[in-house]
C-alpha cells in the first residue's frame, strides 16, 4: 500500500554514493544557477512498482533552490490518486513568498555552525530561497566561537569574564515578496 507521501530531504539519501562521498552531482551546478536566479524547483515523484528512479541525483534541484521533493513509492493510479491530488492541491494553493532571504544572527561569542533545510547559501547566516511557504522548516545549529587561549570554560569581554553557554541570543529575519508583489 502507498505510504502517505513521505518527505524526502537531504537526510533521506544517506545511501546515495554521491551524497556519501560529498561530490557534486550533475544537477548541483544547474541548481546553483537556478537559486541565483531565485527560481525554486518542487519535484513530485509518483513511482510505479518495479520502476527504478534515481531520485537522489535530482534532489539538489529542490534542496538548493528552496523547493520540496515528495516521493510516492509504489504508486498505483487507481487507488493512490487521492493522496497525490491532495498534495498537489496543497502545493499550488498554499500562500507563498518569493525572492526570499533569511538572515541569521547570533550573539557575540557564538556562530552559526550548520543550517539544515532547502536553500542556497552564499555566506554563513545568509540564505536565499526562490520561494518560501508555511510548510518549510530550518534547523539551525549554533556553537561557541573559538575560546581564548588557556581557559576554555570562560571568555573575557570588556574586562568581564563570562561563559559562552550563559549568553545566547538568536535572531532570524525573513524578507520576501508576497503573491501580490508587496
Amino acid at each position: 500500500p502507498l505510504a502517505p507521501g513521505r518527505w524526502v530531504g537531504h537526510l533521506g539519501f544517506a545511501s546515495s554514493k554521491a551524497v556519501k562521498d560529498d561530490k557534486l552531482g550533475p544537477y548541483e551546478e544547474w541548481a546553483s544557477n537556478l537559486a541565483k536566479a531565485k527560481v525554486s524547483v518542487d519535484l513530485i515523484f509518483a513511482q510505479p512498482p518495479d520502476v527504478s528512479l534515481d531520485i537522489a541525483a535530482l534532489e539538489p534541484l529542490a534542496k538548493c533552490t528552496g523547493g520540496d521533493l515528495r516521493h510516492f513509492p509504489n504508486f498505483a493510479a487507481g487507488s493512490d490518486r487521492a493522496p497525490l491530488q491532495q498534495y498537489a492541491l496543497r502545493v499550488f494553493t498554499r500562500r507563498a513568498g518569493f525572492y526570499a532571504e533569511l538572515r541569521l544572527r547570533v550573539a557575540k561569542g557564538w556562530k552559526v555552525a550548520k543550517v539544515d533545510g532547502h536553500y542556497f547559501q552564499r555566506r554563513s547566516g545568509h540564505l536565499f530561497l526562490g520561494h518560501c511557504h508555511e510548510d518549510q522548516a530550518f534547523t539551525v545549529e549554533v556553537e561557541p566561537e573559538e575560546e581564548p587561549a588557556g581557559d576554555k570554560s570562560a571568555r573575557q569581554d570588556g574586562g568581564r569574564m563570562y561563559s559562552a553557554a550563559q549568553k545566547l541570543g538568536f535572531q532570524a529575519a525573513l524578507s520576501y515578496t508576497d503573491e501580490d508583489g508587496q
